[in-house]
């Protein structure tokens, strides 16, 4: 599973109690593990190449060298239910909820790319007009004639300067 490009992050968390009951090192461990939770996207579970990632993993991913300093911050993190655990290890259960599903908007984006390269026509002030004829107007065939000849007037009646 590849990772995304850029995930949500919803200001809202500034006024979380849960977080704001933490100290300082405890939310910064929960915003790595958001963060992280982004780059593996498996919808906020830590789990990489199919398998879950034990805290000592996770600890080794967010470059935290203190693995039992991280273990309590995890610990405090679950107390607060920031972060949960399942039979697949910890997670984080707002992340799913608060993410736009990466896979699912890639292909909306595609379709509507494809939709608007095979559009036949487009719309210019209420009126339909085919792209083969857009920036004409509403030139009318008479009126493109009138338009050739004007112009074969033109280059008829030109004469090069005299040198």
């Amino acid at each position: 599973m590849s990772h995304r490009p850029w995930i949500k992050f919803h200001t809202t968390k500034l006024d979380d109690v849960r977080l704001l009951r933490l100290t300082e090192r405890q939310q910064l461990r929960y915003f790595q593990m958001y963060l992280l939770a982004g780059r593996l996207n498996a919808d906020g579970l830590f789990i990489e190449n199919e398998e879950r990632l034990s805290d000592a993993d996770i600890a080794l991913k967010l470059r935290v060298n203190d693995v039992k300093q991280f273990t309590a911050d995890l610990t405090a993190l679950k107390k607060a239910k920031l972060i949960k655990v399942n039979g697949h290890g910890p997670f984080i259960e707002d992340f799913a909820r608060e993410q736009v599903d990466w896979s699912k908007k890639q292909e909306q984006d595609r379709e509507r790319k494809q939709k608007q390269r095979h559009a036949d026509v487009t719309r210019d002030s209420g009126v339909t007009v085919s792209k083969s004829r857009k920036g004409h107007g509403d030139v009318t065939p008479l009126d493109q004639k009138k338009i050739k000849k004007k112009k074969k007037k033109e280059i008829k009646n030109h004469q090069p300067p005299t040198p």
